[in-house]
């Protein structure tokens, strides 16, 4: 994996990033609104 990969990865899977998306998660979950850019609530297909 390149630097610019490894970086990425750093950024989007730091601690401080999933404990925001979390966060994110339990303020929809109690609050209602559209759910956070993590959460995907799209119907799975079926095949």
């Amino acid at each position: 994996m390149g630097e610019r990969g490894k970086a990425l990865v750093r950024e989007k899977y730091s601690w401080s990033n999933i404990a925001e998306q979390i966060i994110e998660v339990y303020k929809w979950i109690l609050g209602g609104g559209p759910p956070p850019s993590c959460v995907d609530v799209r119907p799975k297909r079926r095949g």
